[in-house]
């Protein structure tokens, strides 16, 4: 699978997370974690802040549920792989 966000750019992120059927208030909900984590220590060892690891830890448990319909014949436990690569994508870990 090809991910095609672009390190600290939000739309790209957007556009990435709702090509994996992230619903729009999750979205905006990581949106405003990754504004309250822009400063966090954390990102010195290319490790998530906060608010950004609860919205992921948050995220992973919902993979296939009726908040996150993954793909038809996902594991959630891709899911969930996918979803990290692609934060990691966008803060530039990747």
């Amino acid at each position: 699978m090809r991910i095609s966000n672009i390190k600290n750019d939000i739309e790209s992120l957007i556009i990435e997370l709702t090509k994996q059927n992230i619903p729009p208030e999750k979205i905006g909900s990581l949106k405003d974690a990754i504004e309250a984590d822009q400063d966090a220590p954390e990102h010195k060892n290319q490790a998530f802040g906060n608010n950004v690891s609860k919205w992921f830890r948050d995220m992973s448990t919902k993979a296939d549920t009726a908040t996150w319909r993954i793909s038809e014949g996902m594991a959630a436990g891709t899911a969930a792989g996918i979803l990290l690569n692609i934060l990691k994508t966008y803060y530039g870990w990747a």
